[in-house]
C-alpha cells in the first residue's frame, strides 16, 4: 500500500512541518508492515509538500495510521493536508526497465460489499426471512 499526503505548508511553518512529519515517520517506521518514506518538496512551489509512506498490506497500514502513540502527530499533520484520497493499491510496478503485476491484496467483493452487509444472509448463502 502506498499513501501519499499532500501538504500546504507556509514559509515561516517549514521547520515545525518538518520535524513534525520526520518525528511520524519514525514512530511509523517501527511498526510492523512498514517498509519506507520520505517527506518531499515541490520544486516549482515550495510552499507544497509531500508526505509518502509504503507499507506492506492493508491491515498494516490502517493500524499504522491510526495508532493511538502517534495520533498528536498525526493530527498535527493532518491541520496542512489537502483533502484527497491518499490511499493506493500498487498494481503496476518499474524497477528500471522490469515491470511486475502484483497480485491485489483486496478481497474480490472489496467494491461490491458494503459496510454493515459484509456477513449478511447473501454472502453466507442464508435463506433468512
Amino acid at each position: 500500500m502506498i499513501v501519499a499526503t499532500i501538504h500546504e505548508v507556509s514559509s515561516d511553518q517549514i521547520e515545525n512541518f518538518v520535524d513534525t512529519a520526520e518525528s511520524w515517520l519514525t514512530g511509523l517506521s517501527t511498526l510492523p508492515g512498514w517498509i519506507r518514506g520520505s517527506i518531499s518538496r515541490s520544486p516549482d512551489e515550495p510552499t507544497n509538500w509531500m508526505i509518502y509512506q509504503q507499507w506492506s498490506d492493508v491491515g498494516s497500514c490502517r493500524r499504522g495510521l491510526s495508532n493511538l502513540g502517534l495520533r498528536a502527530l498525526a493530527y498535527k499533520l493532518a491541520l496542512s493536508a489537502s483533502s484527497n484520497i491518499s490511499t493506493f493499491e500498487p498494481l503496476i510496478i518499474a524497477e528500471g526497465a522490469v515491470f511486475t503485476n502484483p497480485q491485489t491484496i483486496l478481497a474480490k467483493d472489496a467494491f461490491t460489499i458494503a459496510l454493515g452487509n459484509a456477513a449478511g444472509p447473501e454472502i453466507l448463502g442464508e435463506n433468512v426471512r
